[in-house]
Parts: structure tokens; C-alpha cells; sequence
């Protein structure tokens, strides 16, 4: 189905809602029987080549998404409120993947469930959200806004804004995993697949590098407001030198490299915590953090792309099953 039908069926009731829980039971059934219903089965075998350890995994690693209910008027109307003319388009062009038709079916719980059998030694599950939102599930934890920014910043739409206070959650592990509400585990993975020696692990895909290193390209696509091409600029120019990029991809971090990396670039990163919608003076600071690492020996380094989240929309999901990712990310189910 294309996606202006499906935006089309989407505004037509009852009929929208089936087709969207059709698509979702597909997309559920297609995780495999043990996430379809959220169990956490036998002890996964590691799928992925990793250097060597000399030191043991962290005891506790803990995830943390960020997330919004679709459903909340009250966070639309301030959304709208909020909504200046030069940014109307993208609010109006991929604002939720899909639409949160119930507790359970919803790109979060999906993706909530392919953690949960994909990573069981994950130890606590928090959720950042607009308050009072939340979804019935006992077994994550929700963090609202106004815990982890300053309340003179809020309302805030823009995920970067967000990032910027990740880790101040009171009970947050050391080692954390980041994820988007729109990414999904595809395979088992273990703790050693983000962290080594404790620090977390960079995955530099080299053909991502080349184009993060090419001046000339970024400020191109930057100019044009195209993907990572503004945060890549901003980031060059507040820390100078060689600057990696980072994949689409669950980003493993620790509590006490974010500390450092916004006490070391505070004015940047206090000033993008202001900005309620994307700006192209916003640093993107997880970037950011994974620089200030490897500058720092906070951080180790891979280069491969095994974790590199697989970014389809509808029509090619199939390749999910052709190519078996260990992640991948669902994007443009509607617009809202």
C-alpha cells in the first residue's frame, strides 16, 4: 500500500484503524513468535564478532527511549501552539511513524517487546515523555520532562533538546543504551556489544566517515537542512578537528562521559536544551559525547557498521527478512 493511501485510510475511522493494526500484527508476526508475545526466552548465544574483553561487562545496563502518545490533545495543542511557519513542513511530514492506537500496538511496545527478548540482561527500561503521558506497562519506568530539564525550556518538541538532559534520570545506570521509540532488535545481542572495558563502543562504518570528514559535502547537505549535516557543523565548529559521525543506531553511553562532555561544552549545550523545535544551531549531543570520548579515552572504537539500524519505510520491509539485521528502523507509516 502507498503511503498517500495509507494517510488517506487513516482519516476515514474505523477503517483507518484496521488497516493500521493490520500493518502492526504483520509487522509483530514478523519478529518471530517470541516477541510477537513478549517473552524473554532461553539465554541468547552472542551473534556478533567483538574484541577482546580484559575487563567483565558492566553488572547493570540500563535503556532509555524517547517517546510521545500521538493520542495526548493537550501535546498537540501546545505542539500547535508552538508551531512557527518556517518549521510547519516537517511537522506536517513524518511527525509520528505511526499512529499509537492502543497501549500495546504502538512502534514503543513493539519495540519495548524486541528488547525483552533480545537483550533480557537489560536491567531497568526508562521512558522520556511529555507529562503526564505514559503507556500500561509495569515494567518500564517514565520520566517526565520537567525531571530532567529546566522548566523555563518546556514545553519542548525537538528530540535534540531532550538528549541534552538523558542523563540526569535519578536511578539511571551508569551504562545506558539510547534508543529511538522507532528502532527495533532484530537478533540476541549482549552487553559486549555496546560496551568493552566498561567504555562504550563507537561503530565507525568508513564510508560514513569519509562523508564526515568531506567539508565540502556536510555543509552541502547542511545548508539544505538534510540529515546530519547542520549537527555535523555545529560540532565541528565548537570542537575543531577530526569529527565522526554516528550511525542510525541504539547508542550505548555512560552517565559520567554526558556529565563531562556538557561541563566541557556547556554554552552549546545548554543553549540547544532551549530550543522547543530543531535548529541548525542545536548540537547534536550524543555526537558530541562520542567525540569528547575518544579525545578522552572514554570511549573505544569499531569499525564496522553490525549495529547500524536498517532504515525502511513499509514498502520494503521485507528486506527485514532477506537480510536479518541485528537493528532496523521503521520509518513514514503517516504523517499526523
Amino acid at each position: 500500500m502507498k503511503m498517500s493511501h495509507l494517510n488517506k485510510a487513516m482519516k476515514k475511522g474505523v477503517i483507518g484503524i484496521l488497516v493500521a493494526v493490520g500493518i502492526l500484527v504483520v509487522f509483530a508476526g514478523a519478529l518471530g513468535a517470541t516477541v510477537a508475545i513478549g517473552v524473554a526466552g532461553a539465554k541468547p548465544k552472542p551473534t556478533l564478532q567483538r574484541s577482546m574483553r580484559s575487563t567483565p561487562d558492566p553488572d547493570s545496563v540500563d535503556v532509555v527511549y524517547t517517546w510521545v502518545d500521538s493520542r495526548d490533545t493537550d501535546w498537540r495543542a501546545q505542539r500547535d501552539a508552538l508551531t512557527q511557519k518556517r518549521i510547519r513542513a516537517q511537522l506536517t511530514t513524518h511527525a509520528h511513524r505511526w499512529p499509537v492506537l492502543t497501549d500495546s500496538l504502538s512502534e514503543l511496545a513493539i519495540s519495548l517487546k524486541t528488547v525483552r527478548a533480545f537483550m533480557p540482561w537489560v536491567r531497568t527500561i526508562w521512558v522520556i515523555t511529555h507529562r503526564p503521558q505514559k503507556i500500561d506497562d509495569p515494567g518500564v519506568s517514565f520520566v517526565h520532562h520537567d525531571e530532567i530539564l529546566d522548566p523555563t525550556n518546556l514545553p519542548t518538541f525537538n528530540s535534540m533538546a531532550i538528549e541534552t538532559g538523558m542523563h540526569r534520570i535519578k536511578g539511571l545506570a551508569e551504562h545506558f543504551i539510547y534508543f529511538n521509540d522507532d528502532m527495533f532488535i532484530g537478533k540476541p545481542l549482549q552487553k559486549s556489544d555496546f560496551f568493552e572495558d566498561g567504555k562504550p563502543i563507537l561503530r565507525t562504518a568508513p564510508a560514513l566517515q569519509i562523508w564526515a570528514q568531506n567539508t565540502r559535502l556536510y555543509k552541502h547537505f547542511g545548508k539544505k537542512g538534510v540529515g546530519q549535516g547542520p549537527g555535523m557543523i555545529r560540532t565541528k565548529k565548537i570542537m575543531g578537528g577530526k569529527i565522526y559521525a554516528t550511525n542510525h543506531q541504539a547508542a550505548p553511553m555512560t552517565v559520567s562521559l554526558m556529565k563531562d562532555a556538557e561541563a566541557q561544552y556547556h554554552e552549546d549545550w545548554q543553549a540547544t536544551e532551549t530550543f522547543p523545535f530543531r535548529d541548525d544551531s542545536n548540537v547534536p549531543v550524543i555526537t558530541v559525547a562520542y567525540n569528547h570520548g575518544l579525545r578522552t579515552d572514554q570511549v573505544h572504537t569499531l569499525q564496522d557498521d553490525r549495529l547500524t539500524s536498517l532504515s525502511l519505510d513499509m514498502k520494503q520491509f521485507g528486506k527485514v527478512h532477506k537480510t536479518n539485521p541485528c537493528m532496523f528502523c521503521i520509518d513514514a507509516i503517516q504523517t499526523v
